[in-house]
C-alpha cells in the first residue's frame, strides 16, 4: 500500500484510463491495470491523481510541459515525463525509483 495522502486536493474530473502501471522500487509497490485518473491541483500545479483497483495511489504533478515533454512530481519527487502519443504518457523519478505509464484510450 502507498503511504501517500493528497491533501488539499479539490478532485474535479475523474476518468477510467485503458491502462496504467505505476512502480515504487523504494517501497516495493507495484499496480498495473487499468485504473481512474483524477484531474485536480496540487501546489497550485495541474496533477492527475492515479487510483489502483488493489487501493495504490499515485500523484503526477506538472511543472512544466513543452513539446512533449513534461517536468513533475511524481509522489512528490522530481521526475520527467515524455508523450508517446497524445494519449500515451511514460516518466518516471530522477533518482529512478518510481515509474508511471498510461495510456487512454
Amino acid at each position: 500500500m502507498c503511504l501517500l495522502a493528497f491533501q488539499g486536493a479539490a478532485y474535479a474530473v475523474s476518468y477510467k484510463a485503458k491502462t496504467c502501471s505505476y512502480s515504487n522500487l523504494d517501497t516495493n509497490v507495484f499496480a498495473d491495470g487499468s485504473c481512474t485518473m483524477q484531474d485536480t491541483k496540487l501546489n497550485g500545479n495541474f496533477t492527475y491523481l492515479m487510483n489502483f483497483k488493489n487501493g495504490t495511489k499515485a500523484s503526477i504533478e506538472y511543472l512544466e510541459a513543452q513539446g512533449g515533454m513534461h517536468s513533475w512530481r511524481i509522489n512528490g519527487k522530481p521526475g520527467m515525463g515524455f508523450e508517446i502519443d497524445r494519449e500515451h504518457l511514460i516518466g518516471g523519478t530522477v533518482d529512478l525509483k518510481q515509474f508511471v505509464e498510461w495510456r487512454d484510450r
